[in-house]
């Protein structure tokens, strides 16, 4: 696996970056969702690498949304704005409003 030089690069990464955003938000490790997901830890690291070629089917996208409880819309939005993240007491990070 090698940089990004295809079609749509800049779309998986955005992807990629939202994937990793939402996850974050819910609390999950890569490794943690990797399990809910009964896929591998590198799997789901490719998947939000940003200099990896790995393009992920619509079954593990409709499956992440699933877990994630996350429109699946949102993974492919982009943010034009930076998206803040705060930690609440807990620990867990969540959306700032």
């Amino acid at each position: 696996m090698g940089c990004i030089k295809r079609p749509y690069a800049e779309q998986y990464q955005q992807l990629g970056r939202n994937l990793a955003y939402y996850r974050r938000l819910r609390g999950y490790s890569q490794a943690q969702l990797a399990e809910a997901l009964n896929l591998s830890e590198g799997y789901m690291g490719h998947i939000e690498a940003q200099n990896v070629d790995k393009e992920p089917s619509l079954h593990v996208l409709f499956h992440i949304s699933e877990v994630l409880d996350v429109p699946i819309y949102k993974f492919f939005m982009d943010a034009k704005m930076p998206q803040v993240l705060k930690r609440n007491r807990k620990g867990t990070e969540q959306e700032e409003k």
